[in-house]
């Protein structure tokens, strides 16, 4: 059975809901923006083979001074959580 739904949800829970809807089995799940939220002078998506290369044209594009040893370090050191005693 093929089912077209429409969701909203804030912009910061997109991609979770989409993880979770392909990570089901037997669901093919694909976005189809609304004509409403597209950005003016865009260039449409018209293949997995565009997409994936947009993402790999993104991916690894920060670029910065530190290392990955120096960001890790700073992460750990500014962390703000305490240490839970948890039986198991």
């Amino acid at each position: 059975m093929k089912l077209a739904l429409e969701l909203e949800f804030p912009d910061d829970q997109a991609a979770n809901v989409l993880r979770l809807l392909q990570n089901t089995p037997n669901v093919t799940a694909r976005v189809i923006p609304h004509p409403a939220s597209t950005v003016p002078g865009a260039v449409p998506v018209t293949s997995e083979a565009e997409l994936e290369k947009l993402f790999q044209q993104l991916a690894g594009s920060w670029q910065s001074d530190e290392n990955g040893d120096e960001l890790n370090r700073w992460l750990r050191e500014d962390r703000q959580d305490q240490p839970r005693d948890i039986e198991l």
